[in-house]
């Protein structure tokens, strides 16, 4: 999958990821225009509704974004494994993901995703939380994406709800 949507293959990802799905007997729901960013939000739905969590899409993503498909995918992924790890955690009644993205204009682009989750004292390091002594790369590799596209990233936890928001300035912005 990731070959497909790093070479630009679209029509041969969609494809594929339409005969998983009609294989594994779930619907494929179209979150957005832009094929790879709809596949892995497909994949973490459907993870997310494995383990009852409710996420709520807002992806008004064109076909075509103005960053690398495969560092967009890769943040999303990063920030929906944690998000639905941390609310698995919860009661059923109290697991929730919410997921936005859009185009802020043509070259700058936002993601908003907040989570449930156990109200647990987090530690903070240069920044960044983390629920374990160590801390893993998800948040370390989103922050160098963000970084990499002179982004900014906003990361809070209180009231035991868990957010990170994220603003990219596409490639023709820094041109």
């Amino acid at each position: 999958i990731a070959g497909l949507a790093e070479s630009g293959r679209m029509t041969e990802l969609k494809d594929y990821i339409a005969k998983l799905t009609e294989k594994s007997g779930h619907a494929y729901k179209s979150f957005c225009a832009n094929r790879a960013v709809d596949a892995s939000a497909s994949h973490y739905d459907r993870k997310a509704e494995s383990l009852g969590i409710t996420v709520t899409w807002k992806m008004n993503l064109p076909a075509i974004l103005p960053i690398s498909e495969p560092d967009f995918c890769a943040m999303l992924g990063n920030l929906l494994e944690n998000s639905i790890k941390a609310t698995s955690l919860l009661p059923s009644e109290k697991r929730r993901v919410n997921v936005m993205s859009s185009m802020l204009s043509d070259s700058m682009l936002g993601i908003s995703i907040d989570n449930t989750y156990d109200g647990a004292r987090i530690e903070w390091k240069d920044g960044l939380p983390s629920r374990r002594g160590g801390r893993g790369i998800g948040l370390i590799s989103v922050r160098n994406t963000v970084r990499r596209y002179s982004g900014h990233m906003s990361v809070k936890a209180e009231g035991g709800i868990f957010s990170a928001d994220i603003i990219l300035y596409g490639i023709s912005s820094r041109a």
